[in-house]
């Protein structure tokens, strides 16, 4: 059976502030069709995506219309989980108002759960959407057992004192002979003996950041039956086209001061009660920028009015 692999999408009708796109939805659905070509050209079987397909869960009519009409012109099976992204207050229990709700109730996917569903003979799909627990499976001769996740797994950190399950190990830790991994937006593949565990990486570059300035879209396939795995990279645009550069020098003044306030919270042990109160203090006290203290007073407005319901 051959499988191919989309990574996490973030499908919007709204363009993120450092790009120049004039229609940013219609680019994604260009780097989808291309995908698809892709597929065509490797005879996939099916499809499976690995979450965040969309950007946000309040996302516009005209796009899932969209989509729904792209997937159902497509005749291969379209398999996924959801992301946070795709739900609210990314909460599972929020699910059923989510935008992927609306596709699979027009039966232009199928979003995969723990209990696993077989999509050829002798091929099971588990799914692990953000949060959720990871199925546990028994190795049987003759049977290949896939598992696709979106969790925090990645090959290097993307700042200071991120936490990240390894690949590698996580493979280790888990029996499946193939776990295809989203959330994490860059691309890895490894190896333990005939066993895969790949991530082809975002659909596309949102940002000026320094990862993603320098990732190269692509897509997967993976063959259950010769047990090996190719992909194939997106025709882009060079950055300088689509991107609004000039506003690279903030992001990094950002990231910096964001590093740094990653080290006080390490000193300082942020804890107890009154933990509000002492991360402001190290924000007025260390001199952090501006964007850190906006960014953490809406998140405080944010959780008062939680609080408050």
């Amino acid at each position: 059976m051959r499988l191919g692999i989309l990574g996490d999408a973030h499908f919007s009708g709204r363009r993120p502030e450092s790009r120049t796109d004039e229609d940013y939805f219609q680019t994604q659905m260009g780097k989808l069709d291309q995908a698809f070509t892709f597929f065509d050209e490797w005879s996939c079987d099916c499809i499976i995506q690995v979450g965040d397909l969309f950007d946000r869960p309040s996302t516009d009519n005209e796009v899932k219309a969209q989509l729904i009409s792209f997937l159902r012109h497509c005749s291969l099976p379209f398999y996924c989980i959801y992301g946070q992204h795709d739900i609210s207050g990314h909460s599972a229990d929020t699910f059923y108002r989510s935008p992927m709700r609306v596709l699979q109730e027009a039966e232009s996917l199928e979003v995969v759960g723990q209990t696993g569903i077989p999509i050829a003979s002798g091929v099971d799909l588990y799914g692990a959407s953000f949060r959720q627990p990871i199925p546990e499976v028994e190795p049987k001769d003759g049977l290949f057992n896939i598992l696709v996740i979106h969790a925090m797994i990645g090959s290097r950190p993307l700042w200071p004192g991120q936490e990240l399950k390894n690949p590698k190990r996580f493979l280790q830790k888990h029996s499946f002979d193939l776990v295809l991994c989203g959330d994490y937006h860059y691309s890895f593949q490894e190896q333990v003996g005939d066993r895969w565990i790949v991530n082809p990486g975002c659909l596309v570059r949102k940002t000026v950041a320094k990862w993603d300035l320098a990732h190269e879209p692509m897509v997967g396939m993976f063959d259950t039956k010769k047990r090996t795995y190719k992909t194939r990279k997106l025709d882009v645009l060079p950055v300088e086209d689509v991107f609004r550069l000039e506003t690279s020098k903030k992001a990094v003044g950002d990231s910096e001061a964001l590093d740094k306030f990653i080290r006080s919270l390490k000193e300082n042990k942020v804890k107890g009660t009154d933990w509000k109160g002492s991360l402001h203090d190290i924000i007025e006290k260390d001199g952090y920028g501006s964007r850190i203290s906006h960014l953490f007073d809406g998140f405080l407005a944010e959780l008062a009015e939680m609080e408050d319901k």
